[in-house]
């Protein structure tokens, strides 16, 4: 080969590795701050709350809140992925924890 085909075989590779390490960076910052997957959880955590979870469904609500506080953290660390992760199951974990502790309350009533 000659050196002009060398200079331009390596500017391709060059040029092809700047490409490959924008786009990583581009998708690493396309993770975004789970602020409503975070609320939600708080909201449904509270919602639980007021239904008497810590009565009727102390297990349900205790992991709840474990999972939101993981989500916290993994969000002061700025692992949004990990955080949103958590956050959607502490709602989900929160949302079990209100039904039980609907229908176990309506149980005691009748």
């Amino acid at each position: 080969m000659k050196l002009c085909e060398l200079v331009v075989a390596k500017n391709r590779i060059n040029f092809f590795s700047l490409i490959l390490i924008l786009a990583v960076a581009f998708l690493q910052a396309c993770s975004y701050i789970p602020v409503q997957e975070m609320s939600d959880a708080r909201q449904t955590l509270r919602s639980a709350q007021e239904v008497g979870a810590a009565k009727y469904a102390a297990e349900s609500l205790a992991e709840a809140e474990v999972l939101l506080e993981k989500a916290r953290k993994k969000l002061d660390d700025g692992d949004y992925d990990a955080a949103k992760k958590y956050a959607v199951e502490a709602q989900s974990r929160a949302s079990a924890a209100r039904d039980i502790s609907i229908k176990r309350a309506k149980g005691m009533q009748h």
